[in-house]
């Protein structure tokens, strides 16, 4: 179903967004091939795919002339004698439900995760213990003309919130490893993941999520033995060391303390906060604005940076910016 002028905002989780000129909602993969074929032949060049919306920072100071809408119609599940068939827009919560109903091992992990399937494999959604792409077998897409291409899980060699998902085709099936579980097990895992959840995170407010991935800990940043580094390192010349307490070594180099001890846990820009309860989350809390939450990002960083070393890498996608605007996003300062 293709509309014309919509306000992005509400489709997103964060609730921030500019104005499709062209919003096409696909139910169905004819739908999502009548939405490809209408880019063509209209010399649409700069369009982008929205899934459930998470993850998701879309500059709202602009428009953009096609977003295509993969709708939660575009929802079937089918299960086969080695694995299970799922469209991209099937969300994670029903994927879970009907998974633990149904003992396919594994799909528990994905509880309390936001967004869609499609969405969870192109950035390899998960928890520290736990990959999307652990389930996933193949994942079926459409390129920009409309033509069926499939990627083994192999062939992405998927990454750390990354799929590696080519930019240019549209997740339309993912193809999931069936496995026995336990029907019981399973319900009370995905319960535990899902309040803890809750208990961590501040989902009374509209967020995208993890605002930054965690560093690598931390020898790459040069934190020193018995603070999770190899022997020998030394933190660099001038820079404070998180302490590490009982949260153990990689805890206190997650993004989140890192920004806590800062001291930006509560900062704000406009309505946009980073929150109280986790600080690699940002917040909306009433009208933020895109450039608030840039803002708050580029913040966070520079000082994470100066204080620590470590330079913060986003792990929102973030949609309609210009390259100046996100230059302070990936600075390594001295």
């Amino acid at each position: 179903m293709l509309k014309s002028d919509v306000d992005l905002a509400p489709y997103t989780y964060i609730r921030i967004g500019g104005r499709a000129e062209a919003f096409w909602e696909v139910r169905s993969r004819t739908d999502l091939e009548s939405a490809l074929e209408w880019r063509r032949q209209r010399g649409v060049a700069e369009w982008f795919v929205l899934g459930g919306g998470a993850n998701l920072l879309v500059n709202d100071e602009r428009s953009y002339a096609l977003v295509i809408k993969l709708d939660r119609a575009f929802g079937a599940i089918r299960e086969e004698p080695d694995r299970i068939v799922v469209e991209a827009g099937v969300y994670l919560s029903r994927l879970v439900r009907d998974g633990v109903a149904a003992g396919w091992g594994g799909i528990e992990q994905l509880a309390g995760i936001p967004g869609t399937i499609g969405g969870a494999v192109v950035m390899n959604a998960g928890i520290p213990a736990f990959e999307t792409f652990d389930l996933v077998l193949e994942v079926r897409a459409l390129d920009a003309e409309g033509r069926e291409v499939c990627f083994r899980t192999e062939e992405l060699r998927p990454g750390y919130r990354n799929g590696n998902i080519p930019p240019d085709v549209v997740v339309s099936e993912v193809i999931l490893a069936r496995r026995a579980g336990d029907r019981a097990a399973m319900a009370t895992a995905a319960r535990r993941l899902k309040d803890e959840r809750r208990e961590k995170q501040p989902l009374q407010h509209p967020s995208f999520g993890s605002t930054f991935r965690n560093p690598d800990p931390p020898a790459a940043h040069g934190v020193p033995e018995g603070h999770g580094s190899p022997a020998g390192q030394a933190t660099p010349a001038g820079r404070e060391r998180p302490r590490v307490g009982e949260q153990g070594a990689a805890g206190a180099w997650a993004a989140g303390t890192l920004i806590e001890r800062a001291g930006l846990k509560g900062a704000r820009r406009g309505d946009a906060q980073l929150s109280e309860k986790h600080a690699n989350f940002v917040v909306n809390l009433g009208r933020a604005s895109a450039r608030d939450v840039l803002e708050l990002m580029i913040l966070a960083r520079r000082e994470v940076g100066r204080r620590f070393g470590v330079w913060l890498e986003p792990e929102v996608r973030m949609v309609g910016f210009r390259p100046a605007d996100l230059e302070p996003l990936l600075e390594r300062a001295a």
